[in-house]
């Protein structure tokens, strides 16, 4: 049984979402193409993990941390945004950052090239009008990134 697959059907399954619905927010969050097909494999085991993109993307949608979808480490659930907690600044998620500037990184040998993606990256989410989820913004600066 695929561990990650389990997790990812479960997180779909407690927002209610079905396999569609999930491919569907996934594809508007990231500029991608999803199918219900891929988040089937996806459950099953049959393909790998989801890329960054998608992982992010589907932290978006569910509120279930991209850290414990991929290893299983808790906390499941992000925390609330800070508008509806206080001034509180969120936690940094580790892995996620990780995942993120590897994907950045493995695009170029060139050191110039990945720092300037990393700033590309930095300044999406530092000029968003807050407005749209900060995890959206890293989804579609991965996809960008992958292409």
């Amino acid at each position: 049984m695929n561990l990650v697959g389990e997790r990812i059907k479960h997180a779909r399954t407690s927002c209610g979402l079905s396999q569609a619905q999930l491919a569907e927010a996934i594809s508007a969050a990231t500029g991608g193409k999803v199918t219900k097909s891929l988040i089937s494999q996806w459950e099953s085991g049959r393909v790998a993990s989801p890329n960054t993109a998608n992982l992010l993307a589907m932290q978006s949608v569910t509120g279930f941390r991209a850290e414990w979808l991929l290893q299983g480490i808790s906390p499941q659930k992000i925390e609330e945004s800070p508008a509806k907690r206080g001034s509180k600044p969120a936690e940094l998620d580790v892995v996620l950052l990780e995942r993120i500037l590897r994907e950045v990184f493995k695009t170029t040998t060139d050191p110039k090239r990945a720092a300037k993606s990393a700033v590309r990256m930095y300044q999406s989410l530092a000029g968003s009008d807050g407005n749209i989820n900060p995890l959206t913004l890293l989804a579609r600066f991965a996809a960008t990134e992958q292409d």
